[in-house]
């Protein structure tokens, strides 16, 4: 069983987009970086397009990116194929709309998935208005697969 943390954090501002973006790929801490609806590259390409998009759509007021953490239990494993099902259900179903980068943490005794993604619909313009009901809703979605 996985359990679905959001971050605490007002996150409205510039550096609070690129202090998630880096902590979440900060080489000590991750073991694999996926992303979703960005140009891989550098963290800082990726920070510019997350800002880009937020800018073209003048959107930069409010929670600026969400961050939450998907940890699990000792029992499962976070392998290869767990992991693919796990990124597939979160960029395909529930943020296919939305500029994603989730990294796998492996530092500490009990591997976990850190996931940030900007709130600007990428296509419409329109912020995520979902909220907890929504991660509510994510939870039951990747408890079907671990």
């Amino acid at each position: 069983m996985a359990l679905v943390k959001l971050a605490e954090g007002s996150y409205n501002d510039d550096p609070a987009v690129s202090d998630v973006i880096n902590y979440i790929t900060r080489p000590a801490q991750y073991s694999e970086i996926f992303c979703n609806n960005l140009v891989p590259g550098s963290t800082e390409d990726m920070i510019q397009q997350i800002y880009n998009c937020q800018y073209a759509y003048g959107k930069t007021s409010g929670k600026r990116i969400y961050h939450f953490i998907i940890a699990f239990d000792d029992r499962d494993h976070l392998d290869t194929d767990l992991t693919e099902q796990l990124f597939s259900l979160l960029f395909n179903k529930y943020f296919s709309e939305y500029q994603c980068i989730a990294a796998i943490h492996r530092n500490t005794d009990n591997p976990h998935i850190h996931f940030a993604f900007n709130p600007v619909n990428i296509y419409t313009g329109l912020k995520f208005s979902r909220h907890y009901s929504f991660f509510n809703e994510l939870q039951t979605g990747i408890n079907t697969i671990v």
